[in-house]
């Protein structure tokens, strides 16, 4: 009997240190890790484990227009890819370069894409100017009434939104994205063919904890916003919003904290507010040592802190990419991995039946 005792006595030790150590685990993962926040964005369930980060009109997004651009998407049907670039006014030679390369496209398999450079406005009016004359020589400037600076980066996406409503509703998709990145639009073209949410907000999507230092240019307060991790947010080097997305975002933006971080502010905080899931994209903000030709010529999507130089050797290789002679190592390399596999099973199998 006592033996018996002593054995149950054992068990029910073993099971309340499991339990123990399984709570244990629990708790250092929902509240040490970013585990809980991937999942509850993908359940559409982070409303209801944030703070609260909605209030009641706090934000104004309203502006006029220095130059309206209102006529960029006139003349076709559907623009299938509008990209929409957030600029500064100095950043001459990158915008230069955009436009000699990937800016430069405005059809691919038939569809229609459109690019257009966002801005404020500079303290410096020779700056204003210079844009005012590229909108003439080029076409493709947006200029908002409000002072550029990075605070302002994020009422520079939402009056690009709200431009991109007004004036660009044949729009199906929204490339938003930076004059230090390197775009491939035949790539984002293809993914977004196989595309069928209607309410899509998809790129590298991820979160990070708040940066709490004073000093910091990236500097977020407790008040402004006091959880652990941000919500899961699209990189602003190159998110895609689908039009039906755009205007949830839009309508539900005026009553969010605002946010300097404009990719936190619209594909994190205003997407998780308007209930959209996020979508992790491949090839979106990879390296530039990524984008191999094989990869331009069937995945590799963008590319983060590229200097003018480089955006003209890149663009040269995504020209000359082919997916049928450049992929051809890639392709046999997965053939011999995959008969290496096959071979290994097989003989896991035969072992198995002659034991």
């Amino acid at each position: 009997m006592r033996q018996l005792n002593s054995k149950c006595h054992c068990r029910q030790t073993a099971l309340a240190v499991g339990l123990l150590a399984v709570a244990g685990f629990v708790f250092y993962v929902y509240h040490f890790t970013a585990i809980p926040v991937y999942v509850l964005d993908q359940l559409n369930l982070r409303p209801f484990f944030l703070p609260n980060i909605m209030c009641d009109h706090c934000n104004n997004f309203s502006v006029s227009y220095v130059i309206a651009n209102e006529k960029l998407c006139a003349g076709v049907d559907t623009v299938d890819l509008l990209i929409l670039i957030l600029s500064y006014q100095p950043h001459a030679d990158a915008r230069h370069a955009i436009r000699a390369t990937w800016g430069g496209i405005r059809t691919y398999r038939g569809r229609n894409i459109r690019t257009v450079f966002a801005f404020g406005v500079h303290t410096d009016a020779n700056f204003n100017h210079q844009v005012a004359l590229e909108q003439q020589q080029y076409g493709d400037i947006l200029q908002g009434n409000f002072a550029e600076s990075y605070d302002s980066l994020t009422n520079k996406t939402m009056m690009s939104l709200q431009w991109t409503l007004k004036y660009c509703a044949n729009a199906k998709y929204v490339l938003k994205t930076d004059d230090d990145s390197f775009n491939v639009p035949q790539r984002y073209i293809d993914y977004l063919a196989g595309v069928t949410e209607t309410r899509f907000v998809g790129g590298y999507c991820f979160t990070v904890y708040p940066d709490r230092r004073v000093s910091s240019k990236y500097y977020v307060s407790t008040q402004t916003y006091p959880d652990t991790y941000f919500p899961t947010y699209c990189a602003g080097p190159g998110y895609v919003l689908s039009m039906g997305a755009i205007v949830e975002l839009v309508a539900v933006a005026p009553n969010v904290q605002y946010l300097p971080m404009e990719d936190v502010y619209t594909a994190g905080m205003c997407r998780v507010a308007a209930g959209i899931r996020y979508v992790q994209m491949t090839g979106t903000v990879i390296s530039r040592d990524a984008m191999t030709p094989c990869a331009l010529a069937t995945w590799a999507k963008s590319a983060h802190n590229v200097v003018p130089g480089n955006a003209i050797t890149l663009w040269e290789r995504v020209m000359k990419a082919d997916r049928t002679t450049d992929c051809v190592g890639r392709n046999l390399r997965i053939f011999v991995v995959f008969l290496i596999a096959a071979a290994a099973w097989c003989k896991i199998l035969w072992n198995l039946r002659h034991k």
